[in-house]
């Protein structure tokens, strides 16, 4: 999930560049046979190597727009997509080196990290420095019970000896985690295997450094009992975890979980805004979630065979500007300081008739109780390391005055 707020504060921050997301599916195709997996068994094999250079040519036309994306961007980020897109390696391969002396273009590939060999290829054959690589590993509670090979054995044990390669390789990975609602009482274990995995990849470099970034599952379908149940087992899971963190950051001067930190992390997703997604028959949407929801046929705004498909993209990403913008107060009030809810999984459930009403209808994810409850237990985390710094402060001036200094 893309989570950037509609204000752009990547390019606010200072020193980070504010890229236009372009998510492409290089194949809906799959190595693994994970159980919780929104994309079904069934799958469009399409591809869209024959249409690399149609390809070419609408990212060259994005580009080159200057009332939209020169005026707004400054620069493109070309996220690689599936399926497992290294199922696929010679189309990313060729799509990289078209753009390789493009200072102004990067590329994100999402991946299972469970093909080795595909993923050497392309690290042998691209400039890895314009690449990106998230690794998507549950943690091995979870990874062992829903993230399957396909001959249903788990896989967590050879991703993990890829991990160390990619390391070794001098490959540096970040990664991300899905939270299944039925496995939260899987939470503190996952969190250990992350700092298992950590410890592993410090010994290649120091400099290796992975976060555990959970997303809740929103797509499986539990009645809302059970995820009121399920908050309880979380909460209880993330209060064993935040002593762990405490430690953690007193030691590295980071969190392991990405979700500490602050309110920095209570961002709404702006799909459709600054981003968008192509599938594997060329159909433009709003994000890769789109891709896959059942309103897919009337998500789908242009597609890369339109000669108008720059204009298609600038019209309506300009209609998400203002309707994201709007922030319920409740949203605003909210003791969460991690918040990730999926605009595809609103338009979805909402009852609502307006599409950008449905498209904002938080609510009816019912994940709400989730972020509370991890809202309430960072702010202690903070509010307790805030604590430590200033008694350390106070006992530094303490003995430097009782030296006379």
């Amino acid at each position: 999930m893309v989570a950037y707020n509609i204000e752009n504060p990547a390019k606010a921050k200072g020193g980070v560049r504010n890229y236009f997301t372009l998510e492409i599916t290089t194949s809906a195709l799959c190595d693994l046979n994970c159980t919780y997996c929104f994309e079904g068994e069934k799958v469009d094999k399409a591809r869209l190597d024959n249409d690399l250079p149609t390809i070419f040519k609408r990212i060259d036309s994005i580009l080159e727009d200057k009332e939209w994306f020169q005026a707004k961007y400054d620069g493109l980020n070309i996220s690689l997509w599936g399926g497992e897109p290294t199922l696929n390696p010679k189309f990313i391969i060729d799509l990289m080196n078209q753009y390789r002396e493009h200072d102004n273009i990067d590329f994100h590939l999402y991946t299972n990290a469970f093909n080795m060999h595909n993923m050497k290829k392309i690290i042998d054959n691209v400039d890895m420095s314009k690449l990106h690589v998230q690794v998507s590993y549950d943690g091995r509670a979870v990874n062992d019970n829903y993230r399957l090979m396909k001959n249903k054995k788990a896989s967590s044990n050879q991703v993990i000896n890829n991990l160390y390669e990619l390391a070794n390789l001098g490959i540096n990975v970040s990664m991300k985690a899905t939270l299944p609602i039925d496995s939260m009482d899987s939470l503190y274990k996952c969190w250990e295997d992350y700092h298992d995995i950590q410890k592993l990849l410090w010994k290649v470099s120091k400099n290796i450094n992975i976060n555990y970034s959970p997303t809740i599952d929103y797509i499986t379908k539990f009645s809302l009992d059970e995820k009121k149940d399920a908050v309880k087992v979380f909460r209880s899971e993330f209060l064993k975890i935040a002593k762990r963190e405490i430690e953690f950051y007193r030691e590295n001067g980071r969190y392991l979980c990405s979700w500490f930190g602050g309110e920095d992390n209570r961002k709404h997703c702006s799909a459709g805004y600054n981003m968008a997604a192509i599938d594997q028959r060329g159909n433009l949407y709003a994000c890769h979630g789109a891709i896959y929801s059942k309103h897919k046929d009337e998500l789908a705004y242009s597609d890369i065979h339109d000669e108008e498909f720059v204009q298609k993209i600038s019209a309506y990403t300009k209609k998400f500007e203002e309707p994201l913008k709007k922030i319920h107060k409740d949203c605003q009030d909210c003791v969460a300081t991690t918040c990730m809810i999926c605009p595809v999984a609103s338009h979805e459930k909402s009852e609502k008739t307006d599409f950008f009403a449905k498209w904002t209808d938080n609510w009816v994810n019912e994940l709400c109780g989730f972020f509370k409850a991890f809202g309430e237990i960072d702010r202690a985390v903070q509010k307790h390391l805030f604590a430590l710094h200033a008694e350390t402060d106070e006992e530094y001036r303490n003995r430097e005055m009782a030296n006379g200094m």
